[in-house]
């Protein structure tokens, strides 16, 4: 189920956690505010109210009131008061007549009550419209359909030393740059379903796996190598290693012997191991952009041809509506369905009087209990009463009763 008020900044410490009390000088976010050492002296970022958040220019999320102890970020909205409760610029968001829904607390939310953009990933507090974005993740971090625009620099956001990102690259990148474990070079660690040396196969060198690594430069041969290593004698010799003039090989496995040498119209000016020119064998599709080669990862939302092949955003799927009522979650999706699972609900559906948020406003009405399952047009609103409303007997009573009758005249006929 999903977790509601403030979530756990760190659910593998139990010393960590919201409600817990700030240790001063070691520069932990213990009580999950996002803000290490707050209300420690010279950390401007004082709670006045004792909610948990304050104000005050070290405080990474502000208190909107910090007079009112009920008002704080992630707080339960309270219907009715006209109160920004959950300090996400909104009020009474996710209250019925007022459709606009910030389950994340982000600020921005999903619904036509809301003002201004639409949340692109509504229950990730750290990817809304206003977020800033980061580089090299592949995520829409800032909700503008495209992943990782205005980076033009590689970056190594784990430290391991491995890069990713557009702009003059260095050396093979880094396919998952939020874990230092899985670089390239790093050892492969059979069984657990990871490319963890970055050369685009899985458990290569493990037994069953037909990709050997002969040579031992981290790329090998055979019918499960995602990329082949051009000559699995030489260590010197495979994709993305640096080439050497004169010496009549092809050591970076890109089809051209000498790219990048005097003399050898092929250069390759974003560092990422293709290049342009007469010479070259395979040409790289866009030589501004260290991300982009014939090697490259396809990165979804992006808008470009990652691998030169031709496609963009080959494989991805931009918007995914799995129960095929035409809303569904994803970047390109015309509306957010909070049930893909559930064909009758999304964004802007009528209430049908069946126990469920139909309209995705986050409000279930509270009589639905006394309409007929199933609902219908004189149900809209779910405002139905026992006294009043349908008396049409639930499906379960009218085939028990079905059931005993049926019995009933057997037995007759039996007795005649």
């Amino acid at each position: 189920p999903d977790c509601i008020g403030i979530p756990d900044c760190d659910d593998n410490n139990p010393d960590i956690n919201p409600g817990a009390k700030e240790i001063c000088g070691d520069g932990i976010d213990q009580d999950c505010d996002l803000t290490p050492d707050d209300g420690c002296p010279g950390v401007d970022c004082v709670d006045k109210d004792g909610d948990g958040f304050g104000v005050g220019s070290a405080c990474v999320l502000s208190d909107c009131d910090d007079n009112n102890k009920d008002v704080y970020p992630w707080a339960p909205e309270k219907c009715g008061d006209n109160k920004d409760d959950n300090c996400n610029g909104i009020a009474d968001d996710g209250c019925k007549g007022r459709q606009c829904v910030d389950e994340d607390a982000d600020g921005y939310g999903v619904g036509p009550g809301c003002p201004g953009p639409q949340d692109c990933a509504p229950r990730n507090f750290a990817i809304n419209p206003g977020a800033k974005e980061v580089c090299g993740d592949g995520l829409d971090n800032d909700c503008d359909n495209v992943a990782d625009d205005g980076c033009n620099q590689p970056v190594d956001n784990d430290g391991d030393g491995a890069f990713v990102g557009g702009g003059v690259a260095s050396g093979q990148p880094d396919c998952n740059d939020s874990d230092p474990n899985i670089a390239p070079g790093k050892p492969e660690i059979c069984g657990d379903g990871i490319d963890n040396n970055c050369n685009g196969t899985i458990d290569d060198g493990c037994p069953g796996v037909d990709c050997k690594d002969n040579d031992g430069d981290g790329w090998g041969v055979g019918k499960d190598c995602a990329i082949q290593d051009c000559d699995d004698n030489d260590p010197k010799v495979h994709p993305y290693a640096k080439e050497e003039c004169g010496d009549g090989k092809d050591n970076d496995c890109d089809g051209t012997v000498d790219d990048g040498c005097p003399g050898v119209d092929c250069v390759d000016k974003d560092g990422d191991g293709w290049g342009v020119g007469k010479g070259c064998a395979v040409s790289d599709c866009d030589d501004n952009d260290g991300g982009i080669s014939p090697w490259a990862k396809e990165i979804c939302g992006d808008g470009k041809d990652n691998d030169c092949d031709r496609s963009i955003d080959e494989g991805c799927t931009v918007c995914e509506d799995k129960d095929g009522d035409g809303h569904g979650i994803g970047p390109k999706c015309p509306s957010w369905d909070c049930d893909d699972n559930d064909k009758n609900t999304f964004a802007g559906a009528d209430e049908i009087c069946d126990g469920k948020d139909n309209n995705c406003d986050g409000v279930v009405p509270a009589n639905e209990s006394t309409c007929t399952p199933g609902g219908g047009a004189d149900e809209q609103g779910c405002s139905c009463d026992v006294g009043e409303g349908n008396h049409t007997l639930p499906l379960a009573l009218v085939l028990l009763l079905g059931l005993l009758f049926g019995l009933r005249a057997r037995r007759r006929r039996t007795r005649a």
